[in-house]
């Protein structure tokens, strides 16, 4: 976006270089455009560096079957390994990341993660979605903001007028326990479990509503598109091309 929008590169660089030093995300900007934009960017930053923890990039990696993970021919148990001692034996198994994350796209989809539309009922088990109404949006309790929930839909039961809570979770530790969510959980989710896996693994937000993920292919040099939610590798025009979406960032 730097030719249509020069300030905001300019915005968007100096807090990359701040972001990669592991350095307090902090510019002084004048316009309120520039600081608002700022303020976008610097929380999916902030968001980021909690998938180079070690403790959470571990929980992630017990959650991976053995034969997602590593290579059947290898000895050692996938949850006894660290993320850098997968990739490094990858690397000398000449693992291709590209097959890796096939792998992790198909397990992710089809076994771990669930497409939130609805909730069931706590009250009477009502599952069908003609049962739950979203009937609002609620401000997140205590515990959902340590979570960092940025907001609740609240849904009614038709049959027992109970109401149920969803809160929309952005902490990708938080997501390996509900295991559901829509675009931006799945996007967060799997990044997470990318880079648990060894995989070097970022995130791409498109502010006209959709995330997804890129995975460094070394051989190639280059970033590739995975959409978990898809199951898609190296589609990256599926949104334009596919959808009719017109992306913006």
């Amino acid at each position: 976006f730097d030719n249509r929008r020069p300030h905001e590169y300019s915005v968007f660089q100096r807090l990359t270089k701040q972001n990669e030093a592991n350095a307090p995300l902090s510019i002084t900007l004048t316009s309120k455009q520039q600081q608002q934009f700022a303020a976008r960017v610097t929380t999916y930053m902030q968001a980021m560096r909690e998938y180079d923890d070690h403790r959470v990039l571990a929980k992630a990696r017990a959650c991976i079957p053995q034969h997602v993970l590593i290579k059947s021919t290898r000895k050692e148990p996938a949850s006894s390994m660290t993320s850098t001692k997968v990739e490094a034996e990858n690397e000398e198994g000449d693992e291709d990341e590209k097959e890796l994350c096939r792998r992790l796209l198909k397990w992710f989809k089809n076994e771990f993660f669930v497409w939130f539309n609805a909730p069931s009922c706590w009250s009477c088990g009502a599952e069908k979605s003609a049962e739950m109404k979203a009937i609002g949006m609620a401000r997140p309790n205590e515990q959902e903001i340590v979570w960092k929930a940025s907001r609740v839909e609240v849904y009614g039961c038709e049959t027992c007028a109970a109401q149920v809570r969803f809160p929309r979770y952005n902490r990708a530790e938080k997501l390996l326990e509900t295991r559901k969510g829509r675009c931006g959980e799945w996007a967060q989710c799997f990044t997470l479990c990318a880079k648990a896996a060894g995989l070097r693994a970022r995130m791409v937000y498109d502010w006209t509503d959709h995330v997804w993920t890129e995975v460094w292919v070394s051989k190639e040099k280059r970033w590739m598109h995975a959409d978990s939610c898809e199951e898609a590798m190296d589609t990256p025009l599926l949104y334009e091309k596919g959808w009719g979406k017109r992306l913006s960032y």
